[in-house]
């Protein structure tokens, strides 16, 4: 049943391909309708007649039985949901598993996070030993707040000449005054609604930290460079520090990550053996000079470690492991990206468990696969990258416990970590609640190691960093020359190991982190300097010039400063509005400083013409007013008080938060589900109230049959109808069609007329509703409320007239970048808010894949939940539900908007927030329950899924 509404919804059949191509996402949009399935009816299915092949309750319970035979090591029980996973020590041990000495070690590692303690309350007090030393960190300690001031030191001990110092002492108090900024600027991971919000593993609480350890104590005689003595000299140390946050902004810190991940495909497939090496490295094999070769960990081959963060895709790879061959598993398979393990429904049912958060994977041992160094196992792989820059490798660690742990401790030297073992457990430096500035403290030894160190071909790091500063901080040659150490291993790649990777990326964090520290004024020390001085600049108009009849965006001044301006001659490729107010309306909707409305004077703001666009939108100011009661007796009464509805209706409201809170969600590349900010249940159930009782065209929303269990059918509509609106538009977050269709790698301007060489403006009725459709407008200037978010994407769709002045329409440069406060003068990118990179180039005519260069009347790209598209769709929703039902003297739902005038209103209206909903079931109910084509009628299928007991696709 779903696959066949799912062809309907992606190709215009119920069987695809069908001459327009295979079924996009089937299998997302099955899985999909299985979990709304699960919401609506509680994970247990209703028989109404027929057999029932549904899956009763979708728990189920793995753990281990009391009687079988122990093992000598503990290890997760992956057959159960994470929130209910346990440790366990049943012989015998399940190949693949990581293995741990005791059982409260397995839970601190395994069910690292685990609210519900599960792990640890199911364990008796035997299990809860101390480990012994074949690896692992204690169970890491709660975070309980902030730690306790440092003890003083001697001021004449070399810790205190350095902590005391005017340099250390300048140093610190700069980075304090920064402190909220580092946080909330600088360390930030992205999310694709492509935003960036603030790291859940890196902080400024523990950078400091690890400052304080390695600038007084260091490793290997080495300290992390603070800066020169004098006044000023700190500030040298804290280019010191930007450069290194720059290249740890692009190593770790955008991902959110402290173990290194698995990313190295062979033959599309992730091996588990990618914990040993990839790219055909091997971590163990990274050893130590002869001179230090002492210093370096021992390779345990019994020794058992899993990374504590992974990459959340859907579907990605479990944390990397390491463990011993054994005779029942002597050899590694690969993860299995693609297997659909979230099956509640199922009888029994499965669960993704090997993760929380996971969605879909699982191991598979049935064969070996090898890594592209070889290996297929991962006896003695424990050294995968840990840490802000990946610290890797055996002499690495081995250094670390030498200078900084256990074995300083154990041979009679000064050690900051006595308890910790680095080459027994690496995996502390991201694991460890109780030393959370290890991941810094590794990556500042690779730092002090690798980069503050190098000195060849000419190039030393120390005289080089001076150098920049002393020249004013201007230009990119030193940080390049960082940026290829770090990631080519010298200061001008290739340098035989390859081109440069994110060159232009690191250098943007370079500068970024300079404005942070520096409060976006670069100092002078000596020498001529280029700084930018101020970053702000005020692109407003001049009071004198001319006017024009139309008013657009100044798309020259930040966001939160841009005003509208009616100045001639108006620039080409803008969007152009009957008034100031609807300008400010649409082109800075959501402007928190309100700086266009309070730039505009009273003039212009009269109310908008009949050129387009919808009034400013009413701020939501609570809940709406119940609904005003019907007759009992008219149409809508007589719905809305039926049994159907009623129970429809109260079925509906029992799961209203699972809704909002497991259905309606979009994904964030930490890969996680959120709530979407778009798409809410208070909006759609207005919708279904409108469409279930008035509809359009004859039609309604098919709400389901008559009889005690009636409603069950419509419950299995309104499944069906969510579960394609998660996979067209809900999962993005978005409203308004993106800009998607990329000709020779750009994305034309003209994509708004219609992509993969469609023509919106052509969609038209038939003969006998083409009294219905809109007229194009060639003077309609229209602007999209959403857009693509990611680093660089196209700006919202827009449409508007053709002029002398700009008779074409060209592309959008996503790869130019716009953020430029350096700058002299600065660039900032302003076309939409939080715009990353990117800008209009309109230098000459770009096609579009259906031939267009212009945008004239191209305003009826895809809106709303399942993108209603065309002039015949806007126009039918005027026609019955809109103003010219209104204006011809029918009865209107919505006599003031205009979908023919604003087909934008579905979008941008915060005072019909269900039109979106309102759009996505008018489409509903013309293509997919009106189908009948083939023998497979949309009715008939939906009865009969329900009557056999809702099972299969």
């Amino acid at each position: 049943f779903i696959d066949g509404v799912s062809g309907i919804v992606n190709r215009g059949c119920h069987n695809p391909p069908c001459g327009t191509g295979a079924l996009d996402g089937g299998v997302e949009r099955a899985e999909n309708f299985k979990k709304v399935l699960d919401v609506l009816f509680d994970g247990s299915r209703p028989q109404i007649s027929g057999p029932s092949s549904g899956p009763g309750s979708s728990s189920v319970d793995n753990t281990s039985s009391s009687g079988g035979s122990t093992a000598d090591v503990w290890y997760p029980n992956y057959d159960a949901q994470f929130a209910a996973g346990k440790c366990v020590n049943d012989s015998p041990v399940p190949g693949g598993r990581p293995t741990y000495t005791t059982g409260s070690e397995c839970c601190s590692f395994a069910y690292a996070g685990q609210a519900s303690n599960a792990c640890v309350n199911a364990l008796s007090p035997s299990s809860s030993e101390e480990p012994g030393q074949s690896g692992g960190s204690k169970p890491s300690i709660p975070d309980s707040g902030p730690r306790p001031t440092r003890q003083p030191v001697p001021s004449t001990s070399e810790v205190g000449l350095i902590v005391n110092s005017d340099t250390f002492v300048n140093l610190e108090r700069g980075l304090e005054g920064s402190k909220d900024d580092i946080d909330n600027k600088l360390f930030l991971y992205q999310t694709p609604a492509f935003q960036w919000i603030p790291s859940s593993v890196y902080k400024y609480a523990d950078f400091i930290e690890s400052l304080y350890i390695m600038a007084t104590q260091g490793v290997a005689g080495k300290k992390f460079y603070i800066g020169e003595e004098g006044n000023d000299g700190h500030i040298y140390g804290l280019v010191n520090i930007a450069a290194f946050f720059a290249q740890s902004m692009k190593e770790t810190i955008q991902y959110d990550a402290c173990d290194e991940n698995s990313w190295d495909l062979v033959n599309g497939k992730y091996p588990l053996s990618n914990a040993c090496g990839q790219l055909g490295q091997s971590y163990q094999d990274y050893h130590c000079s002869e001179e230090e070769a002492h210093m370096e960990c021992e390779v345990d081959p019994q020794m058992s470690l899993t990374a504590v963060t992974h990459a959340k895709w859907y579907g990605a790879p479990a944390p990397l492991y390491c463990g011993p061959k054994t005779s029942d598993q002597p050899f590694t398979g690969f993860w299995d990206y693609n297997y659909e393990c979230n099956k509640g429904w199922a009888n029994p049912p499965e669960t993704c468990s090997v993760y929380e958060g996971q969605k879909a994977g699982r191991f598979d041992h049935s064969s070996a696969y090898a890594s592209t160094g070889g290996r297929t196992d991962v006896e003695g792989c424990c050294w995968w990258g840990r840490g802000v820059i990946q610290t890797t490798g055996v002499c690495n660690f081995g250094k670390l416990n030498y200078y900084l742990g256990k074995r300083a401790a154990d041979e009679g030297r000064e050690s900051r970590y006595p308890s910790v073992d680095f080459c027994k457990d690496p995996e502390v430096i991201c694991a460890s609640a109780e030393y959370k500035e290890l991941k810094w403290v590794a990556g500042m030894f690779y730092w002090m190691e690798s980069v503050q160190a190098y000195n060849e071909g000419g190039w030393d790091y120390t005289t080089e960093l001076i150098n920049f500063v002393n020249g004013g901080m201007s230009g990119n040659g030193f940080i390049d020359g960082v940026s290829g150490i770090v990631n080519r291993g010298c200061h001008n790649p290739p340098c035989g190991t390859g081109a440069l990777d994110g060159g232009v990326e690191r250098a943007e964090n370079f500068k970024k982190v300079l404005d942070v520290l520096f409060d976006g004024s670069r100092p002078q020390i000596s020498g001529p300097s280029s700084g930018p001085g101020s970053s702000s600049v005020d692109n407003t108009s001049s009071s004198g010039g001319s006017t024009a009849d139309v008013w657009y965006p100044n798309y020259d001044a930040q966001f939160a400063a841009g005003k509208c301006v009616n100045d001639s001659p108006v620039p080409g490729g803008r969007p152009t509005y009957t008034t100031g107010s609807e300008c400010c309306s649409f082109a800075y909707a959501g402007q928190a400083s309100n700086a266009c409305v309070n730039a505009l004077s009273p003039s212009s703001s009269e109310e908008p013409g009949q050129s387009g666009g919808s009034k400013p939108s009413i701020p939501d100011s609570g809940p709406r007013p119940t609904r005003q009661p019907v007759p009992s007796t008219s149409e809508v009464g007589l719905i809305v008080n039926s049994d159907t509805f009623v129970n429809l209706e109260r079925g509906l409201e029992g799961s209203k938060d699972d809704i909002d809170n497991k259905l309606f969600l979009y994904q964030t590349p930490a890969f996680q589900w959120i709530p979407s900010s778009v798409y809410k249940y208070a909006d759609f159930i207005e919708s279904l109230y409108i469409m279930a009782t008035q509809g359009v065209a004859g039609k309604k929303f098919y709400i389901g049959e008559e009889g005690n269990d009636g409603h069950i059918y419509g419950l299995v509509n309104i499944a069906a109808f969510f579960a394609q609106s998660m996979k067209e538009t809900i999962q993005y977050d978005a409203c308004d069609e993106n800009s998607w269709d990329l000709v020779n790698g750009k994305y034309p301007l003209s994509n708004a007329c219609g992509q993969l060489g469609q023509s919106y403006q052509d969609y038209h009725c038939s003969e006998e509703e083409a009294h219905m459709e809109c007229e194009v407008d060639p003077q309609m200037s229209l602007t999209a409320v959403t857009h693509a978010k990611w680093y660089g994407a196209p700006a919202p769709l827009y449409c508007g007239p053709k002029t002398s002045d700009q008779p074409f329409t060209g592309f959008w440069d996503y790869n130019y970048e716009c953020n430029k406060g350096w700058a002299n003068p600065p660039e900032t990118c302003s076309v939409y808010e939080g715009q990353k990179a990117g800008r209009f180039d309109h230098s000459s005519a770009y096609a579009s894949t259906g031939g267009r260069t212009d945008v004239e009347g191209c305003c009826w790209w895809g809106r709303g939940v399942i993108q209603t598209t065309g002039v015949c769709n806007f126009g039918k929703l005027n026609y019955y539900l809109g103003k010219r039902a209104a204006d011809e003297g029918r009865e209107s739902r919505y006599p003031s908007v205009d979908f023919c005038k604003d087909p934008e209103v579905i979008c941008a209206s915060a005072e019909y927030k269900e039109l979106k909903w309102v759009a996505g079931m008018f489409y509903w109910m013309e293509s997919v329950q009106a189908y009948n084509e083939g023998g497979w009628d949309y009715t008939t299928e939906l009865i009969n899924f329900v009557n056999g007991g809702m099972s299969g696709n």
